[in-house]
C-alpha cells in the first residue's frame, strides 16, 4: 500500500507490505554467510543513518507462510509453518513492534516483542526489550536491556518460564536437557544476563511440582551441547520422580522389568548441581538436611550425598550409572549409615518390620546389564549390617 499524500507530491512511500502464502528461506553457509546479509546491511544502514533510503514500510503483514532454515554449521535447522505476523516500525529510531503465531513441530505458537529499537542495536547503544512466547508446551516472559557488543549480543533483565512437563517441552523442542526425562511440572524466574552464549540467574526461583528452591543458575551452549550449573537450597524437596527409574524396575507381580536402559536420553546436556535441602521425599521413605552434588556428562550419572540425617541416624553415598559398555549399563553404590531405626526405616519402604533396633552398616554393589532384569541377575558385592 502506497502512501496517497507522498505520492501527490512526486514520492514513492510505502504505507504498508503484505506477503502471503509464500516460502521464506534462509541458508547459511559453514562461515555463518547468508544471502540474507545484503539486505541486513542496507537495514544497518538505514537505521544508522550512513546510508540513505527513501522507501519504508511503516507496516510489515505475513499470511500463511512458512519459513525454511538452513545452517550448514549444524547448530539450528528448522520448518516455520502457518507464519501470521504483524510488524508495526513507524520510523527508523522508533521502537519495532511485532506479534502473531507460528505452527513449529506441531504446536502453534504465539509471538510478542516490543520496545526493541532496531537502530539502537545495529549501532552498538543499549535499547529496551520486552517479550513473550507462548505454546501448549511453555510460556517465556522477558524484558530488560540489550546491546551488540563486539563481542556479540550482551543482555540483562528480568525472564519468567514455566512449563507443565519438562520432559514433554524436550521431546516437542528438541531440547536436549540433563534428567529432562524425569522432571514434571517447573517454573523459573529471576534476574539474567547473557553474555558470549552464557545464560545466568544470579538469583533465581525455581519451583518443581510443589517444592520451591532458591540459588543460583547459568546455561552455556559448548559445541553445540547444552551445560548447565546451579547451587539450589529448598525447605522441602519431593525427589521421587528423579529415583522413578529404580521403583519401576520391578512390575506389581514382583518381576523385574526387561525392558532396556535409555541413558542417554537422560544425559543429553551436562549438570553440575549442588542441591541442598531441610526436608526431602523419595517415594516413602523421609529425609532431613540433605546434601546432595549431581553430574552429569554424556552417558553418565553421578550422584553422591554428602550427608542426610535419616529415622533418627545418618546415612551417605554414592550412585554412579555409566553407558557404552558392551553389557549395557554399568551400576556402582554404595552408602553407610549409622544409627538408623530400622523398624521405621523398614515400615517407610513398604516393608515388614522384621527387625528393630538401632542399626549401622555399609554396603558396596556393582553390576551391568541392558535392562532391570539382566542387571539385577549380575549384581554382586558386600555389606554389613
Amino acid at each position: 500500500e502506497l502512501r496517497v499524500l507522498p505520492l501527490l507530491l512526486g514520492q514513492l512511500q510505502i504505507s504498508e507490505i503484505g506477503i502471503a502464502n509464500a516460502q521464506i528461506e534462509v541458508d547459511i553457509d559453514v562461515d555463518g554467510a547468508s544471502p540474507w546479509d545484503e539486505a541486513v546491511a542496507a537495514f544497518r544502514g538505514r537505521a544508522t543513518g550512513s546510508r540513505e533510503v527513501d522507501v519504508q514500510a511503516r507496516r510489515l503483514i505475513v499470511t500463511h507462510s512458512f519459513a525454511l532454515v538452513r545452517d550448514q554449521r549444524g547448530l539450528f535447522d528448522t520448518v516455520i509453518r502457518d507464519i501470521n505476523v504483524l510488524v508495526n516500525w513507524r520510523s527508523p529510531r522508533d521502537p519495532i513492534e511485532a506479534a502473531g503465531t507460528v505452527i513449529w513441530r506441531g504446536e502453534r505458537v504465539q509471538i510478542a516483542v516490543d520496545e526493541l529499537r532496531p537502530a539502537n542495536l545495529l549501532s552498538g547503544a543499549k535499547t529496551p526489550f520486552s517479550g513473550r512466547i507462548a505454546s501448549p508446551q511453555g510460556k517465556l516472559t522477558f524484558s530488560g536491556e540489550v546491546e551488540n557488543g563486539p563481542d556479540g549480543l550482551r543482555a540483562k533483565g528480568q525472564s519468567s518460564f514455566e512449563t507443565r512437563s519438562v520432559r514433554d517441552f524436550a521431546r516437542w523442542s528438541g531440547a536436549e536437557l540433563p534428567l529432562g526425562g524425569l522432571v514434571e511440572a517447573m517454573s523459573l524466574d529471576g534476574d539474567f544476563t547473557f553474555d558470549k552464549r552464557t545464560l545466568s540467574w544470579p538469583s533465581v526461583r525455581m519451583v518443581l511440582g510443589k517444592d520451591r528452591l532458591d540459588g543460583a543458575l547459568s546455561a552455556r551452549l559448548d559445541g553445540g551441547r547444552m551445560a548447565f550449573n546451579g547451587t539450589l537450597a529448598a525447605e522441602r524437596l519431593d525427589l521421587t520422580n528423579f529415583f522413578s527409574p529404580f521403583s519401576n524396575a520391578r512390575s506389581a507381580m514382583g518381576a523385574w522389568n526387561g525392558d532396556r536402559f535409555d541413558l542417554p536420553a537422560l544425559t543429553g546436556g551436562d549438570l553440575d548441581l549442588r542441591l541442598s535441602a531441610a526436608s526431602v521425599r523419595i517415594a516413602g521413605l523421609r529425609f532431613s538436611d540433605l546434601a546432595l552434588a549431581v553430574l552429569v556428562k554424556r552417558g553418565r550419572i553421578d550422584a553422591q550425598i554428602s550427608r542426610a540425617e535419616a529415622y533418627k541416624g545418618s546415612a551417605k553415598g554414592r550412585l554412579v550409572l555409566q553407558a557404552g559398555n558392551p553389557s549395557g549399563l554399568d551400576l556402582r553404590a554404595q552408602t553407610t549409615f549409622e544409627r538408623v531405626d530400622m523398624g521405621a526405616f523398614l515400615a517407610d519402604a513398604g516393608q515388614s518390620r522384621w527387625i528393630a533396633g538401632s542399626g549401622q552398616g555399609q554396603f558396596v554393589v556393582e553390576g551391568a546389564g541392558r535392562s532391570p532384569a539382566e542387571l539385577a541377575r549380575q549384581l554382586h558385592g558386600r555389606g554389613g549390617v
